[in-house]
């Protein structure tokens, strides 16, 4: 079997055996839905009062000058450092292995092939 086969049966039997196990999942949860009303008939507390909350747009409000006045943060904000300005670097030019001395040819080279007298 080569290397190729192993990793496409792997490839399917992975997220198969996966969704496999998510689907047998939910079904046992849904089955503990279902017998989970029988035990609970026979355990079921009396309900208490609700707690009630006074509406907020009905309590009284405070005039501006008696609001309690917030004070700055004891530990002032992390601010990030920025890096120092980068240093310039000098091009040196390139050596080259050729001579600069100039070669002097008499014609110019022509390249390609030779044009069609006609």
């Amino acid at each position: 079997m080569q290397y190729q086969d192993i990793l496409t049966i792997t490839i399917i039997a992975l997220p198969t055996a996966f969704a496999a196990l998510m689907l047998m999942d939910f079904i046992t949860g849904l089955l503990h839905l279902i017998q989970q009303p029988r035990q609970a008939i026979t355990t079921l507390q009396p309900i208490q009062e609700p707690i009630t909350l006074d509406d907020p747009w009905t309590l009284p409000t405070l005039p501006i000058d008696e609001l309690p006045i917030c004070s700055k943060t004891q530990d002032p904000l992390p601010t990030s450092l920025l890096l120092p300005p980068a240093k310039e670097k000098s091009k040196k030019p390139k050596r080259s292995k050729k001579t600069t001395a100039p070669i002097i040819t008499d014609s110019p080279k022509h390249r390609g092939r030779p044009r069609k007298v006609a």
